[in-house]
């Protein structure tokens, strides 16, 4: 059950796409199939469930008053409060490991959006995480967005519009949500500081993306960005010698029982770690402005040929990482060897 019902001042940012989709919802001219598409944790799920709200809204149905819904008082709103709207159906990405929405699962909404509407004229239908369909999946569901329920809308929400087959595209509306500001995103943090304990780092580190805000404050990302940037000075001999073939494998098999998920934090904090000391030296106040001393002693430890190479390096190991066969335990080895010896 939810405290209140989502509305569209919820909604942090992303003014221009709430705008227009306000407008649609004010015509009573929302297309059969709309795609969400941008970065995960941004707020393209909260928008599609105000929108849902709205279009099952009993004042949706009415000549005018469009500009105040959903109303949150009538019994298509009470229900969704309640998350029992028999017209408002949500699939996700079901497995363990790899997690994907299979053709069982959309052959059944399916089912459902050929039905008479129980409660409002129209049902909604969310697929959150349309880029994990697999193929059988997603031809399924193209041939309804061919043959349109003239009273089913179809929301799609997606991080990757490239992932979303071509004839499934040309098919619904596309809309693309980019990151929060770093001042809207403390806005969100702000409201539940026992949550977010440090909402201003969060801030800097979050890539303007509350979930993954939330993910960090769960999993100590602030810790782990600053293990680190302790380990580039070491690799770079900030505190000392650089660390010899021992303790270079020591750290291998200390990491290399990681998650993929989790290394891939380390290799993307090494990433912003090196972008922001190239942009000090560009005379731009880097991302991490905390950290602004420690990347001032780390960059005396490159020349501007040395940093460049040292992204090159960190964008080829993000990509082993994420796409070969390569243990993680090889991996961070590797990289941290590269590191080490960048001339």
């Amino acid at each position: 059950m939810m405290d209140n019902l989502p509305s569209w001042s919820s909604i942090v940012g992303h003014r221009e796409k709430v705008h227009r989709l306000r407008q649609m919802v004010e015509a009573g001219r929302v297309p059969h199939g709309l795609l969400f598409y941008g970065p995960r944790g941004i707020g393209k799920r909260l928008t599609a469930n105000v929108l849902a709200a709205s279009l099952l809204c009993e004042r949706f149905d009415l000549a005018d008053g469009k500009e105040n819904i959903p109303c949150g008082v009538c019994a298509a709103c009470r229900e969704m409060r309640e998350q029992t709207h028999p017209d408002f159906q949500v699939v996700v990405p079901e497995g363990e490991k790899l997690k994907t929405i299979k053709i069982e699962m959309v052959r059944e909404v399916i089912g459902q959006a050929q039905k008479v509407p129980v409660l409002s004229r129209r049902r909604v239908i969310i697929i959150d995480g349309a880029d994990s369909m697999n193929e059988a999946a997603a031809n399924s569901l193209l041939k309804t967005l061919e043959e349109p329920v003239s009273e089913t809308v179809f929301i799609l929400v997606a991080e990757r519009q490239a992932s979303i087959l071509p004839t499934i595209l040309s098919r619904v509306t596309p809309i693309a949500f980019s990151p929060l500001s770093d001042d809207e995103l403390l806005t969100i943090l702000m409201r539940s500081p026992g949550k977010y304990p440090s909402p201003q780092l969060l801030t800097l580190i979050a890539d303007g993306s509350a979930g993954r805000a939330q993910e960090l404050a769960e999993n100590g990302g602030l810790e782990r960005r600053a293990e680190a940037l302790n380990i580039l000075k070491e690799l770079r001999g900030c505190c000392g010698k650089k660390p010899d073939m021992p303790e270079i494998f020591a750290r291998g098999e200390k990491m290399g029982k990681l998650s993929r998920s989790e290394l891939s934090d380390y290799y993307h904090y090494f990433r912003r770690i090196v972008e922001d000391i190239r942009r000090m030296e560009a005379g731009m106040v880097p991302r991490y402005r905390d950290l602004q001393a420690d990347l001032q002693q780390l960059s005396a430890a490159y020349t501007a040929e040395q940093l460049m190479k040292t992204a090159d390096i960190l964008s080829e190991a993000y990509r082993r990482l994420t796409t070969s066969n390569m243990t993680a335990r090889l991996s961070v080895e590797a990289l941290m060897i590269e590191l080490r010896d960048v001339a």
